[in-house]
């Protein structure tokens, strides 16, 4: 959903010791520099609400496709568990229901993800790119042509991707920014069609023929919700030769 500037790169990578930060070398975009003007004291003072300084903060992004909610968790740098710190309407995502599988499918993806880059200069205001397709998703999807170029950005229109407000996409980028500078080497996207309780997934599966291969693979996913909503921890997990996901360490 994105143009994708390769040059771009160049600068969207960890910056080499004794260069500026991540955070600084960001300030360098107006859209960037901008919304740190716009957002700074809410931001700073949100986390130090929750007795976490900017300069050590970490972050975590969790979806809901069906809730149409991106929530966004935090937590001290050298600590374990993750705490809510706010929930976002999405503004658009297309497609149904159930993971992406090829190109142009419009499908949002649903696994476990992580950021893979920061583009300032979006055609949708700003976007992180989501690492899709995973090693699951390469498994499973169509072996040509399983799509890409997945993001949470802004302008509230999607062919596959998370479509925030413009004003919302300002703090998710700038606290992912502040994250990537603060060391964090992963930050997490955790993709889920739905809250994956007991209710919702009788009803969810109730509604699928037998041989629909969403069945399968929300199974496979259930653990990891289960797991995430016992421990607020970065969830553990592997990918088989299958492609399944298995959680645990």
């Amino acid at each position: 959903m994105n143009i994708y500037y390769p040059l771009l790169l160049l600068v969207l990578l960890t910056p080499k010791p004794g260069k500026e930060s991540f955070f600084k070398s960001q300030l360098r975009y107006t859209r960037v520099a901008n919304a740190w003007h716009k957002h700074e004291k809410t931001l700073t003072a949100q986390l130090e609400a929750k007795q976490i300084p900017i300069a050590e903060m970490e972050c975590l992004l969790l979806g809901y496709k069906e809730e149409e909610q991106l929530e966004l968790y935090v937590r001290k740098k050298g600590t374990a568990t993750y705490s809510l710190f706010k929930s976002y309407p999405i503004c658009y995502a297309s497609g149904e229901l159930g993971p992406k599988r090829k190109e142009g499918d419009r499908q949002v993806p649903e696994g476990l993800y992580q950021i893979s880059s920061f583009n300032p200069l979006s055609n949708y205001h700003l976007s992180l790119q989501v690492n899709y397709p995973n090693a699951s998703d390469r498994k499973l999807s169509d072996p040509k042509n399983p799509g890409g170029q997945i993001f949470i950005h802004g302008s509230c229109v999607s062919i596959g991707c998370l479509a925030m407000r413009d004003f919302r996409i300002e703090e998710i980028y700038l606290m992912a920014v502040h994250a990537k500078s603060n060391g964090q080497q992963v930050i997490p996207v955790y993709l889920f069609p739905f809250q994956m309780n007991r209710e919702n997934m009788e009803e969810q599966l109730a509604n699928l023929p037998e041989t629909d291969s969403r069945k399968s693979f929300w199974k496979q996913l259930e653990p990891a919700w289960k797991y995430w909503q016992r421990e607020r921890k970065t969830i553990p997990y592997s990918i088989d030769s299958k492609g399944k996901y298995k959680i645990g360490d």
